[in-house]
């Protein structure tokens, strides 16, 4: 068995394949296909909601590599 890997989009549920992968695909008459999917990532607003905490003390460079 051959494994073939590549990312691409899926557009109206449609998958396209490289081009350059087209040629090694044409010797071949089945295939198995499994889809990992990844939801598109939602942009993360990190200081939307700040947060203050009382009596907190930013520790020095060196304390936080002390070992």
């Amino acid at each position: 068995m051959h494994a073939i890997e590549f990312e691409t989009e899926i557009k109206n549920g449609q998958l396209t394949i490289p081009a350059h992968l087209l040629p090694e695909l044409s010797s071949y008459q089945y295939g198995k296909v499994v889809l990992l999917l990844n939801e598109k990532p939602k942009p993360k607003k990190l200081f939307a909601h700040k947060v203050k905490i009382d009596n907190f003390i930013m520790p020095k460079r060196e304390e936080l590599y002390e070992s």
